[in-house]
């Protein structure tokens, strides 16, 4: 979220700001900030915390009368205000969970714990809570699949030593029915246990409803996915099995590349289970020269790459689950991750840079009494603060981000129709994708 390039969410402000600068937004109701405190930007609702809330306050008030309306508004701000602390008690709370998991993921860059794509995964996602999956179980699942996988391809007469065959072994897991055979009593083969494909899950793909929709755990638990979990679970299963695969974009898509046995790259598309070329790609998902040439999209991201991609995530799902921008902690998240991209060609860590500038001139407008934007540059803080957002917008569309029809992100919905669920059931029900076929 997890949010990756893949499923890349616009940069709010960027979007309100940037290219609508002759917009009014007088109506805009601008949130108070403080440096060094939270950023809660909001679009005419009030904010879900303040930043420096009032300590509960606990009374014993008077009866009151239909009629005292004093009594009664002094008991409606008492209550706003124990709930506004309440919201700045998880808000901090939850700010040291996701402080944690920062930590975690750079120390993993660092080389200071091991570096691990399954330990990555599950501090991000663990880090928003409420995981489909425990620890343990997360790894039992991956474990059982590995070995399935291996077993498989060893009835079936491939070696082990090939990584081609190892690559053929998960795409077959993830999309087609698998059986493994033992043998009977009497020596006849027989078959001991089947694995079930994954398939897309067309309910909230895009994790608006519920970010845990983009999370692997949630795919391995259920058995269905989307653009982002889908090559997820491809990049554990090779790291489970031992061998090289690369993450890698395409405009709001991800898909998977690896090496075969003669040392080409090749492409696999986990939503669709087809091999598809880098032409097509281009072709129908309009990527731009300046994004090849700044290896934004259809390059081949390292095992770190992709643990830095995992501290933008950690920062855009805190954004997305407490609704308030906290700078120094989005500042060390982006910063850290885009060190491992040269240049700095990820387009979600300037969509994150975006918010940060985005709020900070919102303040600057309320600050200043500057209610449309057309009188930003009368202010010489405001006039500024513009400035960068116009510095990150460049650099967003000279990295080759543009903004998609919505004809072809309908194009790139049609590839995903390949597996479905049967009518009825529920894709984000628990479902065990291992099942044993009755003798």
């Amino acid at each position: 979220m997890q949010a990756h390039p893949s499923c890349l969410r616009k940069a709010i402000l960027l979007v309100c700001i940037v290219s609508s600068a002759s917009a009014q937004i007088g109506k805009l109701e601008l949130p108070s900030y403080q440096r060094g405190q939270p950023i809660s930007v909001t679009t005419g609702a009030p904010a879900p915390m303040a930043p420096s809330p009032p300590r509960p306050v606990s009374i014993s008030p008077r009866p009151a009368n239909d009629d005292d309306a004093d009594t009664k508004a002094i008991l409606k701000e008492i209550e706003e205000a124990n709930e506004a602390a309440r919201a700045e008690k998880i808000f901090r709370g939850g700010l040291k969970t996701y402080e944690q998991a920062r930590r975690l993921l750079e120390q993993m860059l660092l080389g200071k714990i091991p570096l691990s794509l399954k330990d990555a995964y599950y501090i991000l996602e663990h880090a928003y809570g409420g995981l489909h999956l425990s620890y343990e179980d997360y790894t039992n699942v991956l474990r059982r699949s590995a070995t399935f996988i291996r077993m498989w391809l060893k009835q079936n007469g491939y070696s082990l030593s090939n990584r081609e065959a190892l690559h053929f072994g998960i795409q077959s897991f993830l999309g087609d029915s698998l059986m493994l055979h033992g043998q009977t009593r009497d020596r006849v083969p027989a078959p001991v246990e089947m694995h079930l494909p994954f398939v897309y899950d067309f309910k909230d793909f895009m994790a608006e409803e519920d970010l845990r929709n983009s999370f692997v755990t949630k795919t391995l638990a259920t058995g269905t996915g989307q653009c982002n979990t889908l090559p997820m679970v491809y990049l554990l299963l090779a790291e489970q099995l031992g061998v090289q695969a690369y993450l890698s974009y395409a405009p709001n898509h991800a898909l998977i590349k690896y090496k075969s046995q003669d040392g080409a790259i090749q492409n696999y598309e986990p939503t669709t289970h087809y091999s598809i070329t880098d032409a097509w790609y281009i072709d129908h998902m309009q990527i731009t020269t300046n994004a090849l040439q700044h290896h934004v999209y259809l390059d081949t991201l390292t095992k770190k790459q992709i643990v830095a991609a995992a501290l933008l995530d950690l920062a855009q799902n805190f954004l997305q689950k407490y609704q308030v921008v906290e700078e120094n902690f989005v500042n060390r998240c982006v910063d850290t991750a885009m060190a491992y991209f040269p240049g700095e060609s990820n387009l979600q860590g300037w969509a994150l840079r975006g918010d940060l500038a985005g709020a900070k001139l919102f303040y600057l407008m309320r600050k200043n009494g500057v209610r449309d934007a057309r009188q930003v540059g009368t202010v010489v803080e405001t006039r500024d603060a513009y400035a960068q957002l116009l510095v990150i917008d460049k650099t967003l569309r000279d990295l080759g981000w543009m903004e998609y029809s919505q004809t072809f992100n309908a194009k790139i919905d049609e590839q995903t129709k390949k597996g479905r669920l049967p009518t009825g059931q529920d894709p984000k029900a628990a479902r065990n994708l291992f099942v044993f076929p009755k003798p």
